[in-house]
């Protein structure tokens, strides 16, 4: 699947992103610089601009599958 950063919807997402982040609850974090809290959890910047792109932009089909893992899990 190709992704267009330069989309329409992405930027708006960005800019969306760029605009709430501020009212998060936050805290300085031990390996990064800056953590919020987002839905209940403490997550980076970069986490929320992804959850939030996958949450505007990702619609799932019956037929798909998720497979998540660890880093360096042994998966490979």
């Amino acid at each position: 699947i190709e992704v267009n950063p330069n989309e329409k919807g992405y930027q708006k997402t960005y800019k969306n992103s760029n605009e709430v982040l501020p009212a998060f609850p936050q805290t300085k974090g031990w390996w990064l610089d800056q953590l919020f809290q987002y839905h209940g959890f403490w997550i980076s910047s970069f986490g929320i601009r992804g959850s939030m792109l996958i949450h505007d932009h990702f619609k799932p089909r019956p037929t798909n599958i998720v497979v998540a893992t660890s880093p360096k899990c042994g998966t490979t």
